[in-house]
């Protein structure tokens, strides 16, 4: 293991307590297609404490359809909604998703 794969470790083991109180709760909530509305709200309340900006944002298959990950869901996406946690003084969410895949650099 190396120097970084030590330090990952050792914060993961460090926040051990927290991440298991936060999949707790989430697992907690209904979030079955229908229902994801406590689900999303314990997402939020947690990236907030954070320290992250949410914004709730409308799935659109058409906008996301130009993004190389994307899959068609076979149901209604219509009145569907994702959270886009955001860090501070950066810009990103569907439209941002679509034009470049996460983890590139811009060029």
């Amino acid at each position: 293991m190396d120097a970084i794969e030590q330090k990952i470790l050792s914060c993961v083991e460090r926040l051990e307590p927290e991440i298991i109180d936060f999949a707790s709760r989430l697992v907690s909530q209904a979030s079955t297609l229908g229902n994801e509305e406590g689900a999303l709200g314990v997402f939020e309340i947690e990236m907030k404490r954070l320290g992250f900006q949410t914004h709730r944002v409308p799935i659109d298959p058409e906008i996301l359809a130009g993004h190389p990950g994307f899959a068609p869901a076979p149901w209604n996406q219509k009145s569907r909604f994702t959270s886009w946690p955001l860090a501070r003084g950066r810009e990103w969410g569907p439209k941002r998703l679509a034009e470049r895949p996460p983890g590139r650099r811009k060029p």
